[in-house]
């Protein structure tokens, strides 16, 4: 009805925090929901029904976000963050990219889920951890690009924090779109 009406779809999730949100491209039933300290839930029916997809999850990480996202062909590749590790979905399975980042924040290639954007930072072992950056990968993760930290707005907005977004898409003349929603700023 245009959305003229709306009614929950939570069951099974009612008490959750859930951060983020990815709809499956090839089926508009499949729906994934990043949780806050309960890893990825997913359903198959619209949202009636809600189903733990945790199995290669480790360490979650309840102060940062839970991030599942993916492109919007290719297959639907998805990927998952909740600040220490980042994972990659195949066959019902998490596995980790290994990758040694503290991440809260990722955007997809809508076209192509090999390519994708992160807001990160390296832990330093005793030196604690550097403040964050934007990284970029081409290989699904496996690897990432530092690409540094945009400048701050002469308005005063900072450089990169840990309560940015992104969003990465590709505009009707086919360029590339990267925006980093930060502290109320696009940069």
């Amino acid at each position: 009805d245009g959305g003229d009406s709306w009614s929950p779809v939570h069951n099974s999730l009612l008490r959750a925090r859930v951060d983020s949100l990815f709809m499956d491209p090839n089926d508009p039933q499949v729906i994934y929901a990043g949780v806050r300290n309960g890893g990825v839930y997913r359903t198959t029916d619209g949202g009636q029904h809600w189903k733990a997809l945790i199995q290669g999850i480790t360490d979650l990480d309840s102060d940062n976000p839970a991030v599942v996202d993916g492109s919007r062909s290719d297959g639907g590749e998805v990927y998952f963050s909740h600040g220490f590790s980042f994972y990659r979905l195949a066959h019902q399975t998490w596995f980790n990219r290994g990758v040694s980042f503290t991440t809260t924040q990722f955007a997809v290639h809508p076209d192509d889920g090999s390519r994708l954007f992160v807001i990160a930072a390296q832990y330093q072992d005793w030196r604690g951890q550097d403040p964050p950056q934007l990284y970029r990968s081409e290989d699904r993760g496996k690897s990432m690009d530092l690409l540094g930290s945009p400048p701050a707005f002469s308005s005063g907005a900072p450089a990169l924090s840990w309560e940015d977004r992104l969003f990465y898409g590709v505009d009707a003349g086919g360029q590339e779109q990267l925006y980093v929603l930060n502290k109320g700023h696009f940069i």
